[in-house]
């Protein structure tokens, strides 16, 4: 599908004026986290968490976006499904990395991805912690802070920082990634995990992490990541189908290499 300058023209315009509600809403979360009571309850797993915020933040910027753009659609992790046949659609984590944020670790982030017509157009990841934004409209290039940001251009695993992630049912499924870390220890310089995915593709995007790969992701957790990889010219690629979205990314010749290591049948 083609992709005119009108679609573009919308997506960076919904970008620029939610991004004031999406600035006080990473103040409110850091308030809200040095608070004792922080509401923490389950959802697929003991592993799964979500709080009273996350329910919070997805309400204000669900909310906003009826009030402002009520012909659009919405997809949130905390639930909201809304005007599910709309042309432009909202996918929204409200707060990814909700494991870090129970536990008072400063790593997690806002995430809001725009969609057209199932086609990833624009992208806001805001680290309120950090105070980082990273911004991607397509063809239009990405963006930390306001600076354009380009993928790292390493072509060799040994030199490469490595990030990856665990998928909530490692407790019980033994499809959990450890195997595939197995392989690539010794294969690359050094290996992260933040366990905030939205945040490590970014990372990915300004050269900070060389490659990274994450197992049973959701839509909410890649879709304004994604669109920021590929403005800052990396590849993401799905490595396996029967783990939901299961995702490497980094530039091209590393993800070439990497792609064989994590779909070996016989690790």
């Amino acid at each position: 599908m083609e992709i005119n300058k009108d679609i573009i023209q919308g997506a960076r315009i919904r970008l620029d004026r939610i991004h004031g509600l999406v600035e006080e809403l990473g103040q409110y979360q850091l308030i809200e986290q040095q608070k004792d009571d922080l509401g923490i309850d389950t959802k697929s797993s003991k592993m799964d968490l979500v709080t009273r915020v996350d329910k919070e933040s997805e309400r204000v910027i669900s909310t906003w976006i009826m009030e402002n753009y009520p012909g659009d659609g919405i997809l949130g992790e905390e639930g909201t499904k809304h005007n599910p046949e709309a042309y432009y659609q909202w996918v929204v984590d409200p707060v990814d990395g909700t494991n870090n944020y129970a536990q008072r670790f400063p790593i997690f982030g806002i995430s809001v991805g725009i969609k057209y017509k199932k086609v990833g157009v624009g992208g806001i990841v805001h680290i309120p912690a950090l105070k980082e934004w990273f911004v991607g409209v397509k063809g239009e290039g990405a963006t930390l802070n306001g600076k354009p940001i380009r993928v790292g251009d390493k072509t060799e695993l040994i030199h490469s920082l490595a990030c990856t992630g665990f998928p909530y049912d490692k407790g019980t499924n033994p499809r959990n990634n450890l195997r595939e870390i197995s392989a690539m220890v010794p294969k690359v310089r050094g290996m992260r995990r933040t366990g905030c995915a939205a945040f490590d593709l970014c990372c990915v995007a300004c050269g900070r992490f060389d490659i990274f790969w994450e197992m049973t992701l959701k839509e909410w957790d890649i879709a304004a990541a994604c669109v920021i990889l590929e403005e800052a010219g990396a590849v993401w690629k799905i490595y396996q189908e029967e783990r939901e979205i299961s995702i490497v990314a980094g530039n091209s010749t590393l993800v070439q290499k990497l792609m064989p290591i994590l779909t070996d049948s016989t690790l």
